[in-house]
């Protein structure tokens, strides 16, 4: 960055006063001052810094903003704030949109957006889309951006993500940015990864998300992926989603769709995802989500999982010593039910084709009883002895019939596979 400036310095209407003042022409003042245009969003030559102070400052759009957008951060643009307590950014207006970051390499971090009161529909706090999300006439880029240590709060959409359209230049991209320790409370929707406006399109791919927490009573649907993939989760944390019945009808902290021939969604992954006291905390259409060692994804009456779907892909499910793990149905495909909560972690990874399950035993001493039922395979079933180094399950020749494992949970420091 170039430069950095205060909004402070850009009062065009009155002193700053916390709680009562729209800072929304301040913000879009600075940023014109630093090369790059605000209003409408299209990138300068420019770039740089701009400092919100401490306190409650309301944002509007602008007079004749066709966008409902209070502030565009476009390319190479970083605004930052005291923390995510101390610089608290409030909508001022039914629709408003706090935040739009539509171009390459800009930055939001270290403040708060929090409808306060819940004074205003159809908020927005921070959206990676072009400025005309349904428009179909115009390439867009939002590529290399960062969200950090912010807070959203009591919106109806707290972090959304939108790629422009597909035309003859090719796909728009949504691609590479960063999101990092991340509130977002009392938020209906929590992240949206949307469609585009062309089918076919392209999602918003290989993104890296950590340290997010979404939930709180109040919040309906944590975060939906409706087109993108190869997205990485880090550390994502969902509770207390269990309220409304729309945009879903039953509250649910993780939706994912299908692949399909107009949006991708596939090879979403989750490392340590934990989720706690939502009415429903998974509701998975692709098979290729995988789910790496999640915390209290336990619970099968809280999924739903389409018919010919494996439930969660790869996945390592905390279990009970003596738990059950029951995989149901035909052609290698299935439920799994994991009714216990406990310190002990089984991995089943599991090929379509083949129906082969490795599993991993990190810790305990007990056993897990694995019930695979309607496996299709050719070749014989093989479980090696517990107290052995290495274990292998190879679950085959089973159609139509059933057959139960038991394993013997290895120390750590003896994992098997």
């Amino acid at each position: 960055f170039r430069d950095r400036v205060d909004i402070r310095d850009f009062d065009t209407s009155q002193p700053l006063v916390s709680g009562t003042t729209d800072i929304g022409a301040s913000i879009r003042a600075a940023i014109t001052s630093l090369g790059s245009t605000g209003g409408g969003g299209a990138a300068g030559t420019g770039g740089g810094e701009i400092y919100i102070p401490p306190g409650r400052w309301y944002v509007t759009k602008a007079v004749g903003d066709a966008y409902n957008t209070a502030v565009y951060v476009p390319d190479r643009v970083r605004v930052v704030g005291a923390s995510k307590r101390g610089t608290l950014i409030m909508p001022g207006a039914n629709n408003v949109v706090c935040f739009r970051m539509n171009g390459r390499c800009s930055a939001i971090e270290h403040l708060g957006i929090d409808n306060v009161g819940t004074t205003y529909t159809n908020t927005s706090g921070i959206r990676l889309a072009p400025d005309n999300e349904v428009g179909t006439a115009a390439q867009s880029d939002i590529e290399w951006c960062l969200v950090n240590n912010v807070s959203i709060r009591r919106m109806a959409e707290g972090l959304v993500l939108r790629p422009g359209p597909t035309g003859g230049w090719g796909d728009s991209y949504l691609f590479y940015n960063s999101f990092r320790d991340i509130e977002i409370g009392i938020c209906t929707t929590g992240i949206w990864m949307k469609v585009p406006a062309t089918a076919p399109g392209s999602g918003a791919n290989g993104n890296w998300f950590s340290g997010i927490r979404i939930g709180e009573t109040g919040s309906n649907t944590g975060l939906q992926i409706d087109a993108g993939g190869d997205n990485s989760f880090f550390g994502i944390s969902f509770e207390g989603i269990n309220s409304g019945v729309s945009p879903t009808a039953t509250p649910t902290a993780l939706i994912i769709a299908a692949n399909s021939a107009s949006y991708y969604t596939n090879h979403n992954r989750f490392y340590s995802a934990r989720f706690e006291s939502n009415t429903r905390d998974l509701t998975n259409s692709n098979e290729t989500t995988r789910f790496i060692a999640p915390i209290y994804l336990n619970d099968s009456t809280k999924w739903s999982l389409p018919t010919g779907k494996y439930p969660i892909g790869d996945v390592d499910l905390g279990v009970a010593m003596g738990g059950t793990v029951t995989i149901a149905s035909g052609g290698g495909t299935g439920d799994i039910t994991v009714p216990n909560r406990q310190a002990c972690i089984l991995a089943l990874t599991s090929d379509t084709n083949a129906a082969h399950y490795r599993l991993y035993g990190l810790a305990g001493d007990g056993t897990a009883t694995i019930a695979l039922t309607s496996i299709s395979d050719t070749s014989a079933g093989v479980l090696t002895a517990a107290g052995q180094t290495s274990t292998t399950v190879r679950i085959t020749n089973n159609t139509g019939s059933s057959a139960v494992y038991q394993w013997g949970i290895r120390p750590l420091t003896q994992a098997l596979e």
